[in-house]
C-alpha cells in the first residue's frame, strides 16, 4: 500500500481531539521545514524576534491575591 493511502487510513482513525493535534503538528513541521514561498512571510524564529517585549509593558495589569501563599482548604487533609 502507498504511504501517502496508509497515512490518510491512518487519519481516518483518529478521535477528533488527536486530529486536531496531528494538524498543529503538521503544520509547525511544514513551518520549520520549508522555506516561505514569499520574501514576505515570516518564518516563526523572525516573528517571536519581532515581538520583542519592553520592561514594564505589563505594569499594573497583573494582580497577586494577597493569601496566594496561604494554605488551600482542599489540600488541608495532606497538609496535616
Amino acid at each position: 500500500m502507498e504511504l501517502r493511502q496508509q497515512l490518510h487510513n491512518d487519519i481516518e482513525l483518529l478521535p477528533e481531539n488527536t486530529l486536531r493535534a496531528v494538524s498543529v503538528f503538521l503544520r509547525d513541521i511544514v513551518m520549520v521545514e520549508f522555506k516561505p514561498m514569499k520574501a514576505s512571510v515570516l518564518t516563526p524564529l523572525e516573528i517571536i524576534e519581532k515581538r520583542k517585549a519592553s520592561l514594564g509593558c505589563m505594569a499594573g495589569k497583573m494582580w497577586v491575591s494577597e493569601d496566594f501563599d496561604a494554605p488551600l482548604d482542599e489540600m488541608r487533609e495532606y497538609m496535616e
